[in-house]
């Protein structure tokens, strides 16, 4: 798209300067000052009668154009908005509106209604045919040219689009407010700020060359030249260079034997031939040696032995090889601990040859307990590591107590230490019984034996002991709740009514599936102690929302006081307001 020449104007006055000094440029579009005032609320506006004028300038024909066209010019531009603006330049007499049947609406801008007739623009007329009173400005038309691209419309389908960015740089909306800055009126674009195009004070500032545009829009990094950007800056682009090499080509299995013309037993394109060396199976396997063809015979073995070994299933049992023999260690900084043997078995399991010895040893039942007793446990290990070889006090071996023997009667019985069992140990006993703990028995002396005075006092006795937390009456009701007995244990030094009180609740309860958790949820809020203030009885606003005699006004007055009082205040202003608007017998029975 060339840009066409605007004709110079013949007569003097017949454009204003505007209000700024911003120096005329060479190639413009000419736009009335009264369309920038009139429609300085729509900078839409403007710029599609922008774009209108700048296509007439150079097909001097009317436009064909669609809504549709103008949203891929403006990609920031709406359906509606452009809708509106057409709509509005028609309305207000600065588009001519020309129907054609099968084919786009065409435009053609004016200069307006002279005299109730609009004036259209004229290609071959000075000024483009516009009146003498009509002022008009100069509008740069690289705005549209290279800040958003050059539309080439189409009769029948969308129009293309010609831009030297991947995005514009401007908008229509920025295009019509640049014209209101040239007539001096207040703008807001964010986009004419950013290229600086405007100053602080939103007057215009002539537009840079289209080479500084463009290194502007190579500095971005959202945003890039096209093909067309770079040729209009003169950089040469060179042609993509064709695929270099060779593509593999892959053919599927069933066409091997067809395409590539090869047959079975071939090898570096020589016959299989018989030689001295040669295995006898498969010099019988080949039919013709002059042909190279392996018999079908000796095919299916070969098949079976290529790619296949022999597995030895040995080596994929570990659980059944033999145990890996250790070197015996060193001594360690802290001795071999005397001539003890070192045991080197795992203290969870049994070897194989244990339980084949105990066997043997107690006639070959397999008795566990027997296992057990023969074999010595972990304490006994450690007591004997514990006490050196040259100690005369330590017991031989056989000396030591077994496991089995139980202490003598007269020895105090002694904490037994914890004990590590294998995997063949019995099950540990269940805890005891918990027991109130009495006075152990004392020897008595002659003079205890003998019998009292009948002067002597009595002796007091002895106080009774306090019954354990787990046997008192909640916690014993909880148990036959069925709540746990450690949970109940917890629980036992609530009272008993509160227990009851607590598991009627539950029974009152409807959709409860765990009665018993239930109640232990609701006894863990509650506090041990009972002894916190009632909470106050609640008062119902019934009696003011149904009083017959007041106003809706009174009504909401009450109410909010009523709402915003404590609950403890509530009484007396319900009393408060029963005497002043007392209520009838059969009103007061509903409150």
């Amino acid at each position: 798209m060339s840009a066409y020449p605007t004709p110079q104007s013949t007569t003097p006055n017949h454009e204003r300067p505007t209000s700024t000094t911003v120096p005329q440029p060479s190639t413009y579009v000419m736009l009335p000052r009264r369309l920038i005032e009139d429609l300085r609320d729509s900078p839409a506006a403007i710029g599609v009668y922008s774009l209108i004028g700048r296509l007439f300038l150079v097909t001097g024909q009317p436009i064909q154009l669609s809504i549709g066209d103008l949203e891929a010019f403006d990609p920031n531009l709406s359906y509606g908005a452009g809708r509106r603006a057409i709509d509005r330049l028609v309305a207000a007499g600065w588009l001519q509106r020309h129907a054609e049947v099968g084919e786009k609406f065409s435009y053609l801008p004016t200069w307006g209604r002279v005299n109730g007739l609009l004036i259209p623009w004229d290609r071959t007329a000075p000024q483009l045919g516009c009146p003498r009173h009509v002022h008009t400005i100069r509008l740069n038309d690289q705005l549209l040219d290279v800040c958003i691209g050059r539309l080439r419309p189409h009769p029948f389908h969308r129009a293309m689009v010609e831009r030297y960015m991947s995005k514009p740089l401007l908008n229509l909306r920025d295009i019509g407010a640049y014209g209101m800055a040239l007539l001096g009126l207040p703008i807001k674009s964010s986009n004419l700020h950013h290229l600086r195009l405007i100053d602080a004070y939103n007057r215009p500032k002539p537009l840079p060359d289209t080479y500084t545009i463009l290194a502007f829009v190579s500095q971005s990094s959202t945003n890039q030249l096209t093909l067309a950007g770079w040729k209009r800056l003169g950089i040469p682009l060179t042609h993509p260079k064709p695929f270099e090499g060779q593509a593999m080509l892959v053919i599927p299995k069933e066409l091997i034997g067809t395409v590539l013309d090869i047959e079975i037993g071939l090898q570096g394109d020589k016959p299989i031939v018989r030689t001295e060396d040669s295995d006898p199976l498969l010099d019988q396997g080949i039919a013709d040696p002059t042909a190279g063809v392996i018999d079908q015979g000796i095919a299916d073995p070969i098949a079976g032995v290529i790619g296949s070994f022999e597995l030895d299933e040995t080596s994929f049992s570990p659980l059944e090889r033999t145990k890996t023999v250790v070197d015996q260690p060193t001594s360690g900084s802290h001795g071999d601990h005397g001539n003890l043997p070192i045991h080197r078995e795992s203290t969870t399991t049994v070897s194989a040859n244990a339980i084949s010895e105990c066997s043997a040893e107690h006639g070959g039942g397999g008795n566990a307990d027997s296992l057990i007793a023969t074999m010595p446990t972990e304490d006994q290990n450690s007591e004997a590591h514990a006490a050196p070889a040259d100690d005369p006090t330590r017991a031989p071996a056989a000396e030591l107590p077994s496991a089995q023997e139980p202490p003598p009667s007269k020895q105090p019985a002694a904490a037994n230490p914890r004990k590590r069992y294998g995997l063949l140990a019995k099950p540990a006993a269940p805890a005891p019984v918990y027991r109130a703990p009495t006075a152990p028995e004392q020897p008595t002396s002659p003079a205890e034996a003998a019998p009292a005075s009948p002067t002597a006092p009595e002796q007091p006795s002895s106080p009774a002991l306090p019954v354990a937390p787990r046997d008192s009456p909640s916690a014993k009701r909880l148990r036959q709740l069925g709540v746990r007995a450690d949970v109940a244990a917890k629980l036992a030094t609530r009272s008993l009514d509160q227990v009851e009180r607590v598991i009627a609740q539950a029974d009152n309860q409807a959709g409860i599936r765990d009665r018993a958790a239930w109640v232990v949820s609701a006894l863990r809020a509650l506090p041990e102690r009972e002894d916190a203030p009632a909470a106050p009885q609640k008062v119902s606003e019934r009696a003011i929302l149904l009083h017959p005699k007041i106003s809706g006004y009174e009504r909401m007055r009450w109410l909010n006081r009523f709402r915003n009082a404590d609950a403890a205040k509530r009484p007396e202003i319900l009393r408060e307001f029963l005497d002043l608007y007392p209520l009838e017998q059969n009103h007061a029975s509903t409150a």
